[in-house]
């Protein structure tokens, strides 16, 4: 009988890290991936012990082709059944364009879009033939504005949005559901990206707040009351007024 696992991406800190020991309490076996070894050797001895279930680890560079086919080898060789994939993997790359380096966009484009296309692709035809599946992506309160200084991210974060819009209508038929949760200003590494974040969410509450966006398939969901406002005034402003928006923070 195949074994059958939550996938989560950039799993050893922040929110990925949140969400292995959130699923770890509802005994969900994991399938963790992330670069730090030392971290998720840590995480995996800890949840196996407290929790019994079975945590596998994988080191790997989801920024990569190679790091993705990775994870795919190991699931087809295993035989692994993946009803919950996890897609959280995500960098920030301030700056004007014109003043990025060619390494850095590279890699933002391909941790926040390729790696989450290309496990999409490579999973939901098993989801497909199980008729079950649920997949969370995490976007972010910048895909409802233009990104001052910040163009890249911004952009990368709406097209998470929009492609887990068309995924969740996709994958109805099937039983997959698909959702994107948007969250604010997090307590994460990322934040080292950004100046003047104003009250920050935690993690745990991050995970929740997501976790209850999936139970209740919605296609998308903006984390706290305030960030919604923002969304919504994102959306609805002229261009000018959300630039300026953002150029304040």
């Amino acid at each position: 009988m195949k074994k059958t696992y939550t996938l989560i991406t950039w799993a050893s800190s922040g929110i990925g890290k949140e969400f292995a020991y959130f699923y770890a309490e509802k005994k969900h076996n994991l399938l963790l991936v992330a670069r730090r070894e030392e971290l998720l050797q840590e995480i995996k001895a800890d949840l196996e012990n407290t929790h019994k279930i079975e945590v596998v680890y994988l080191i790997t560079d989801v920024s990569t082709r190679e790091g993705i086919h990775t994870i795919t080898k190991w699931i087809d060789k295993q035989q692994a059944n993946i009803n919950f994939l996890i897609n959280n993997a995500g960098i920030a790359l301030p700056g004007d364009m014109g003043t990025l380096t060619e390494e850095g966009i590279i890699q933002i484009m391909n941790i926040n879009m390729q790696a989450i296309v290309l496990l999409c692709n490579a999973i939901i035809p098993q989801m497909k033939k199980a008729k079950n599946g649920k997949i969370l992506n995490i976007a972010s309160l910048a895909a409802f504005f233009p990104g001052i200084h910040h163009s890249l991210y911004f952009a990368t974060k709406a097209f998470v949005l929009n492609f887990s819009n068309a995924l969740h209508y996709e994958g109805k038929p099937y039983n997959i559901q698909v959702s994107a949760v948007c969250p604010g200003f997090t307590k994460t590494d990322i934040l080292k990206s950004f100046s003047n974040t104003g009250k920050l969410a935690t993690p745990r509450e991050v995970v929740e707040y997501a976790n209850y966006l999936i139970q209740h398939n919605k296609p998308f969901w903006v984390h706290k009351f305030a960030n919604k406002y923002k969304a919504f005034l994102g959306r609805y402003l002229p261009l000018s007024r959300t630039a300026k928006m953002v150029s304040k923070e």
